[in-house]
């Protein structure tokens, strides 16, 4: 049985070995992104489930910090304070009727109308990322 070119000496510092056993795939066995699969449909390139964990997680974690000031946004929850004809106009409307003429403090609109004008607070941001950051790891990680 021949050597591997680290079992003979040659180049110890390569952490990344071929796979020479017959009737399997030419896979690199570790230490890279990617690794190539002979299957029923030729041969393909596959994406280390690791490098697709980081990559769904960072961008759940983007899309919720920064999708949801934007929706919000869109929504009339603005900084210079709700837009007139907007769907933040009609649930103010409605949350002044239902409490005879005012907005009560901590109501959905008033706490959309804080983070439209003032931003998430750290505490929100850091409640999305980690709830949003594994859930995107966990899809991204099953992609294939």
């Amino acid at each position: 049985m021949a050597k591997s070119r680290r079992e003979a000496g040659g180049d110890a510092g390569n952490r990344c070995q071929r796979s020479s056993t017959p009737g399997t795939s030419r896979a690199l066995q570790w230490g890279t992104q990617w690794h190539e699969v002979t299957g029923g449909l030729g041969t393909r390139r596959v994406v280390n489930p690791i490098i697709k964990a980081v990559i769904g997680s960072g961008v759940a974690t983007g899309v919720a910090l920064v999708g949801v000031p934007l929706t919000i946004w869109s929504l009339g929850f603005t900084a210079a304070g709700i837009t007139a004809g907007s769907i933040a106009a009609k649930m103010m409307s409605a949350a002044a009727i239902a409490n005879g003429g005012g907005v009560a403090a901590g109501s959905v609109v008033a706490v959309l109308q804080s983070v439209g004008a003032v931003g998430l607070s750290i505490g929100a941001k850091l409640g999305l990322a980690s709830v949003f950051g594994p859930v995107g790891a966990l899809i991204g990680s099953k992609i294939p």
